[in-house]
Formats: structure tokens, C-alpha cells, sequence
């Protein structure tokens, strides 16, 4: 049980700051919620809202670990010229929740607007999204229902005297975007439930149409609910990528698309994809910047198959879709998430190497080897305390080793090191070679703040 939940912390926080900057790491989510800026203007305005909260409230911000996520927002929500405020808060010792709306009057002075109440954990997100085609932004808020009840999903539209709630939907995962070119987005969720009981995520997509959201499409899949992404699936398509938890650690991937006005689950028709059983989840991601998703699986290095499963250093495989029901390889990148760094194989080392992994109370060391029957070491990548970093250069300097550091991480405390092994006389032929420019290449360190 212990190491499922490792593996899902670890999957969510690669997920999230994949998905706030493609190849960038797991940051600690008090680093990645910040409060507005404490400048002047903003101190102003909390204590303005301050004034309107109800009897042991205070002010509170979404979980969701987004840039954006704020105890209070200013938005246009009426189109009226003038921004409203919008704040969230709690009230200590009870299981309430509250939307607050202010708006000044003509007099230049803040007014409640709108006050909302809700029963809740904590508020999980907030997005302002443009729905219904008006022109207007919608509040779309996530609450949380603790850990045993489906978050809930509340949609509301304001005009100057009153709001109305367009939609409630439970959910676990939430998404938007526009796929069927229109120029409105559908709001696609996923969550749990359980069919005779085995655990099933159903997935759903909604539209807005009159006064409310339409169910217009749902597709359900064995396992438990996990990420989904929606984006670019080929140049033209978008696509739905919905990750789901299967058994103890492994996973599956699922792609829908639109096409001909039909939602279709491309892989459906080919039982062998890889994507469909998966050793440990691994969340689609863009990881080259070119704007098309891709899906990964775990692939264990040559001649480490014979490992348990928590011992084989594990290298991701990149895929891209073919268009049809298939995949076409992209990639290799060997990712280390408890030290946040990653390197990214070459492509022509495919089949023609191994790696080695030793992990050490300040440091871990991976070892890179090619396939030949000598078995050459072709470099090696460090990630060391920093506080250790002196001795370690030390040691390296007085070995006379051809090294070269890759970076600094200052809010790990961690230096990652490329050295080159030491030379030997070897007639052989070496079928991998590299220097230390083009390891460094392929470095990357995985915190917005290294």
C-alpha cells in the first residue's frame, strides 16, 4: 500500500507541472500556490473583502497546484466595463464553503454583489471560461468533498443582479477545450464508480446548449480515474488522453478522438497496443514541443528484467499516435523524480544500451553501458547533496576525471554531475560514443526554481 501511494504522489506531480510547462519537474506544491502579490493594491483589497466575510471565515485558495490559483481573483464577470472581485473562503471548525462577489457601486465603493454557500472540504479549482458563447466568463468551482465523496463541479453565469447556476457534475478529474472546432470549449471530466464491484472510470464530455450543460458523449474503462489531458493528438485532431490506475501500481492510457462528428476510442480495435497495460502510470505530456501529445510507458533496460520491480531503473518510452489504431516510437528519457532530473537518450542508442542505477543516503549514481560482450561504461550522471558536492570534486579532481557539472538545485540542495570514465587501452570496437557537450544537451533539471 505504501509504495501505491508513492507511485500516484509521484504520477500527479509529474502530471501537474507537466502540464504547466512540458518538461519541467516536481516542485513542492507550497511552491507552486501562490497568493496574489503583496503590493499595496492587493493588501487593499483584502482587507476590503475581509469586511464582507461571514462570522470566522478566512480566506482561502483553490488545492489545484495551478500558477493562477489565488484566495481572490478580479474579473469582468458581467461585461459591464468594470471588474467584480471574486473570493473564496472557509469557515474554520465547519465543513462550509463560500463564493464572495463585490462590486463597486457609482459611488466608487465596494458592494456584495453575490454571496454563495456551499457544504465542502475545500474549494479544489476555479477557472473563468467563456461556455456559452455570451462573451461573458463563467465561474467554473471545484469543491471537495473529503475523501470518500466525488469532487464537485459548479458552473455560474452573473449578470449585474443575480447568478444562475448552470451545471453540477461530480467529477475526479477535470478538463476543457474546444474539440469540435466550434470555437466554444466542452468540459471533460472523469471519475469513479464500481460495476458489480470492480472499479470503473467513466469518462465524459459535456457541451452547452440553452440554458444548461448536455451529456454528449461518455465511455467507461476498467480501472481506477486518473489524469486527463486534452490537446493536440495529431496536427489537425485533439484528442482526449484519460489515464486509469489499474491493480496495485500498473496503468492503462485511452485516446478519443473526434472525427466524422463521432467521438472514437482509436485504440479499441487493436487489443495488443502498448498503452494498454502499462507497469506503473506515466501521464501523456508534449515532451519534444511540438504541440502533439504523446504517451509513455516503462520500459525496463536490458539485462535488468530479472530485477524486482522496484529495482530496475525504469526508462520512459515515447509515443506518438499514428493516426490510425497504432503508435509510432518517439522517444527514450531516463527520469529520476526524487532527485528531478531527466536526460534524454539519443535515438540511436536504441537497443544498444543499458543502464545501472545505485542509490546512497546523499547521493545517486547512474551508469550507462553498451551491449557488447565487454560491456563498456560510456559515462556516468551524478545527483549529490550539495553539502557533499566539495569532497565529491575533490575525490574527481585528485583521480584526474573528465567531468562536468550540469547544474544546481538550489531548492533540493542537489548538483548533478556528468563524468566520463577512465580511459583504457581496448581494441575493441565501441558502438557508443558521447562527450560531455552532448550529455549536457540532454540534461534536464525538473524544478521551475533549480
Amino acid at each position: 500500500m505504501l509504495e501505491m501511494k508513492n507511485i500516484i504522489r509521484n504520477v500527479i506531480i509529474i502530471f501537474l507541472i507537466i502540464n504547466l510547462t512540458g518538461c519541467s519537474l516536481p516542485t513542492a506544491p507550497t511552491n507552486l500556490i501562490k497568493p496574489p502579490l503583496a503590493d499595496a493594491s492587493n493588501l487593499e483589497l483584502k482587507r476590503t473583502i475581509e469586511k464582507f466575510l461571514p462570522f470566522n471565515a478566512r480566506l482561502t485558495m483553490p488545492t489545484s497546484l495551478e500558477r493562477s490559483a489565488k484566495t481572490f481573483y478580479l474579473k469582468d464577470l458581467t461585461q459591464n466595463g468594470q471588474e467584480e472581485i471574486i473570493a473564496f473562503y472557509k469557515i474554520d471548525n465547519s465543513f462550509s464553503l463560500g463564493i464572495l462577489v463585490l462590486a463597486k457601486d457609482s459611488n466608487d465603493k465596494w458592494n456584495q454583489m453575490q454571496l454563495i454557500e456551499h457544504y465542502g472540504d475545500d474549494i479544489n479549482l476555479v477557472k473563468f471560461i467563456d461556455i456559452t458563447g455570451d462573451d461573458k466568463p463563467e465561474l467554473l468551482v471545484g469543491l471537495e468533498g473529503g475523501s470518500s465523496l466525488d469532487n464537485q463541479l459548479f458552473i455560474y453565469s452573473f449578470t449585474a443582479n443575480k447568478y444562475r447556476e448552470i451545471a453540477n457534475i461530480s467529477y475526479s478529474n477535470f478538463t476543457y477545450g474546444d474539440i469540435d472546432g466550434d470555437g466554444l470549449p466542452e468540459i471533460v471530466i472523469n471519475k469513479n464508480t464500481r460495476q458489480k464491484d470492480i472499479p470503473i472510470t467513466v469518462l465524459e464530455v459535456y457541451k452547452h446548449s440553452g440554458e444548461g450543460l448536455d451529456l454528449i458523449y461518455n465511455i467507461d474503462f476498467d480501472g481506477y480515474a486518473g489524469e486527463i489531458l486534452l490537446g493536440q493528438a495529431k496536427s489537425a485532431i485533439k484528442g482526449i488522453f484519460n489515464e486509469v490506475y489499474l491493480g496495485a501500481h500498473s496503468a492503462a492510457t485511452h485516446l478519443i478522438v473526434r472525427e466524422g462528428g463521432e467521438f472514437v476510442e482509436v485504440f479499441a480495435q487493436n487489443p495488443d497496443i502498448e498503452m494498454g497495460f502499462k507497469p506503473y502510470p506515466l501521464p501523456s505530456k508534449d515532451v519534444n514541443d511540438d504541440g502533439i501529445i504523446e504517451m509513455g510507458i516503462h520500459k525496463a533496460p536490458a539485462n535488468t528484467e530479472h530485477l524486482a520491480m522496484v529495482e530496475i531503473p525504469w526508462v520512459e518510452e515515447w509515443y506518438q499516435w499514428d493516426g490510425e489504431d497504432g503508435l509510432i516510437w518517439l522517444s527514450q528519457v531516463y527520469a529520476d523524480y526524487d532527485n528531478s532530473f531527466q536526460w534524454h537518450i539519443p535515438a540511436d542508442w536504441l537497443n544498444k544500451y543499458t543502464l545501472t542505477r545505485e542509490n546512497s543516503e546523499n547521493s545517486s549514481l547512474v551508469e550507462f553501458y553498451d551491449l557488447t560482450e565487454h560491456g563498456h561504461l560510456v559515462f556516468s550522471l551524478l545527483a549529490i547533496d550539495t553539502e557533499s558536492w566539495e569532497a565529491e570534486k575533490e575525490r574527481l579532481e585528485h583521480k584526474d576525471s573528465d567531468y562536468l557539472l550540469l547544474g544546481e538545485n538550489k531548492l533540493l540542495a542537489k548538483i548533478y554531475i556528468a563524468i566520463m570514465p577512465e580511459p583504457k587501452t581496448c581494441r575493441c570496437l565501441k558502438p557508443l560514443n558521447i562527450d560531455l557537450g552532448e550529455i549536457k544537451a540532454g540534461f534536464r533539471m525538473l524544478n521551475e526554481f533549480s
